[in-house]
């Protein structure tokens, strides 16, 4: 037997639906026919996430990933999304892009316009 149909014949697995009566006012109607009523008993939700500047730098400038996607330096499979670092100066880069950038110099400059870089580091 395939162990594909192994667990879903097992009688610990769940199934997301179970069907349930339907209300006495459907009961004669053709509805019941072809509809059938079902209660959820397990859901996994996935989030999405965008992030959104006000200018128009949607890329990071180090690793050209769009923000809202992860940076080669971050694990796919991680839980943690990447944060965002933007400077004063309006630039924006994944914090762990630019963070090599900022340890080989002594006083960290945006790498685009050269400004002193006091960054603000946001959560998506």
């Amino acid at each position: 037997m395939d162990p594909s149909e192994e667990n879903a014949n097992s009688p610990d697995h769940e199934t997301a639906l179970e069907t349930i009566a339907a209300p006495d006012d459907f009961q004669n109607s053709n509805l019941t026919k072809h509809m059938q009523r079902f209660r959820i008993v397990h859901m996994d939700l996935v989030a999405m996430w965008k992030y959104v500047s006000s200018s128009s730098d949607t890329r990071c400038g180090i690793c050209y990933n769009d923000l809202s996607c992860v940076c080669p330096y971050c694990h796919i499979d991680s839980l943690q999304s990447c944060l965002v670092a933007k400077g004063n100066c309006g630039h924006v880069f994944h914090n762990d892009c630019v963070k090599p950038w900022f340890a080989k110099l002594p006083s960290p400059y945006c790498p685009f316009c050269k400004r002193a870089w006091n960054s603000k580091i946001t959560f998506p």
